[in-house]
């Protein structure tokens, strides 16, 4: 009698099957090393690793990030001397977490950014313009450099800004891709117009987008990807990850989706109340990485709702595929008794062409309400109006938040603060002291 196959990393777990050998190694390695998980798996289960199933593993309660700031160092699982890097997170909700890397942990990143850039249909040869930072702490940019050098790809280390010399290096030098937040694209091309540039006639044929969505929820281009294609028919290639994460997920050819490395993570989509959503359905991106040596992740929480798609790929692939995140759960609102997102204004608001034009800002009001307000570049009047942004609001079922038209260099110092590797386009006051400007 042929025996059972087990379920693929990417399928639904059935709850009677052991778990697979990555998995338990990774089970294995934090009950040794991490104080955290080591007294966390302890009150679990008695029973030993090898015995545990999907249902035991599915038990095991949620990390979040609030678990790692307060006690941070006992999530480390390997000595001082052994880390040869410190990353962080950009503190966009909060505060910074800082991440410990060893060596191994390194070549591990090279080898997911590789993959990356494979996926991208880059190869050795190919030069990579990196218009992101490589300092300030940002996993990232070193991920990035760590894996193209990996993939055989010439690397050019220009960060953001400098226009100029962002087209003079990409004609000089024959670049032929681009790794940049796709917002800063539009200003490349608008510098690139007052200049009587060509984008092209240059070399540059691929844009690997980071930080900010290219695709709708339906995987379908979304509108600042068509403003930049329209102007320069780039291919772009989204991609979704963090610094906790440490992994890559990235759009095939196919456009159906970002691929997770179902050989450096296991990924699950979650409900509210801790169950696997249906294919196609939202929930909460959990993952437990695999290979990770200094600090990793049991059962991890990122906040991020996201799409999941778990049948096979046209490109061949059968790993999980995701979708852009819809909205972080720590910034879930209730306005007027309607459930929103404060990503939801910032998708239509760059629908609408404003992208790095406005700062969406949130803030308690009277009996601790939440209060909305978008402060306006008052160079973006020229196009729009209030009354747009009121129709606008509606027409998409949206609470109309209160509007300021402020001056663009004061919105630029909102948006671009020194302490921030990010833009700042939504700024949460509900925690702090301060009060809105």
């Amino acid at each position: 009698m042929p025996k059972k196959a087990r379920p693929s990393p990417n399928s639904k777990p059935q709850d009677n099957f052991n778990l697979p050998p990555k998995l338990l190694n990774t089970l294995s390695y934090l009950s040794k090393y991490s104080p955290y998980y080591k007294k966390l798996l302890a009150r679990h289960s008695r029973k030993p690793l090898e015995k545990w199933t999907w249902e035991i593993f599915r038990a095991l309660p949620l990390t979040t990030k609030s678990h790692l700031i307060r006690h941070p160092e006992d999530f480390f699982c390997i000595s001082s001397h052994r880390i040869k890097e410190w990353s962080s997170t950009s503190g966009t909700t909060g505060e910074p977490l800082y991440v410990p890397l060893s060596e191994g942990d390194l070549r591990r990143l090279a080898r997911n950014e590789a993959w990356t850039f494979r996926m991208a249909g880059l190869r050795r040869g190919d030069v990579l313009q990196i218009c992101i930072t490589l300092d300030k702490r940002f996993m990232a940019g070193l991920a990035y450099w760590l894996g193209a050098r990996k993939a055989g790809i010439s690397v050019i280390r220009m960060g953001p800004g400098v226009l100029p010399l962002q087209w003079q290096t990409m004609h000089q030098r024959q670049v032929t891709a681009l790794l940049a937040v796709p917002s800063f694209i539009p200003r490349l091309l608008e510098y690139a117009q007052s200049q009587g540039i060509d984008p092209q006639s240059l070399s540059v044929r691929t844009l690997i987008a980071v930080g900010e969505p290219t695709i709708d929820e339906n995987c379908r281009p979304n509108a600042l990807c068509q403003s930049i294609t329209q102007q320069w028919p780039l291919n772009i290639v989204s991609t979704y990850a963090s610094t906790e994460l440490q992994t890559a997920y990235t759009e095939c050819p196919q456009h159906t989706g970002l691929h997770a490395q179902d050989d450096l993570v296991y990924t699950e989509i979650l409900d509210d109340e801790g169950r696997p959503v249906e294919e196609g359905q939202a929930g909460q991106l959990v993952f437990t990485h695999f290979g990770v040596e200094a600090m990793p992740m049991l059962r991890y929480a990122t906040g991020d709702i996201v799409r999941v798609w778990r049948s096979p790929c046209p490109c061949g692939l059968t790993s999980l595929r995701i979708g852009p995140v819809v909205g972080r759960r720590e910034l879930r609102l209730k306005v007027n008794g309607t459930t929103i997102y404060p990503e939801q204004y910032v998708r239509l608001l760059n629908d609408c062409g404003l992208s790095q034009q406005f700062q969406l800002t949130i803030a308690h009001e009277k009996e601790q309400h939440d209060k909305l307000m978008l402060f306006i570049s008052e160079k973006a009047q020229m196009r729009v109006t209030y009354d747009f942004f009121l129709r606008t609001f509606r027409d998409h079922n949206l609470p109309v938040p209160e509007i300021h038209w402020i001056p663009d260099d004061l919105l630029v110092k909102k948006l671009f603060p020194e302490s921030k590797r990010k833009p700042q386009v939504i700024l949460d006051l509900r925690n702090s002291m301060q009060n809105a400007p």
